[in-house]
């Protein structure tokens, strides 16, 4: 992933690029203002909040593929399940006709 860095005393902002997302992220980094301000420690800092950025997206896409797929999976076993009714009515009627058939004779 590509990153670049912005530096404004006392501010630092990493910006990543991710291609396999299609997305940019962005951390902050921001110097107390009792501390010295330290670039090194800054980009360190904003990459480390960019990467946390980067990570809770794919947690939250990783989530919505979960929903999908548990939506998908329900529908797919409703219908399996309402297969299986229509197919026991048919049993049940095929039963019935023959009891009525053997009855019969």
């Amino acid at each position: 992933m590509k990153t670049k860095f912005i530096v404004n005393e006392p501010y630092v902002v990493c910006i990543g690029v991710d291609r396999k997302l299609g997305r940019k992220f962005k951390g902050k980094a921001k110097c107390h203002p009792d501390d010295v301000f330290d670039v090194e420690k800054g980009k360190e800092i904003a990459q480390l909040k960019m990467e946390i950025n980067r990570e809770l997206c794919r947690i939250n896409r990783t989530g919505s593929e979960i929903r999908y797929i548990e939506n998908q999976t329900e529908k797919i076993v409703d219908n399996l399940y309402n297969r299986i009714l229509i197919y026991n009515e048919k049993l049940d009627n095929k039963y019935t006709q023959l009891y009525e058939l053997l009855k019969t004779t």
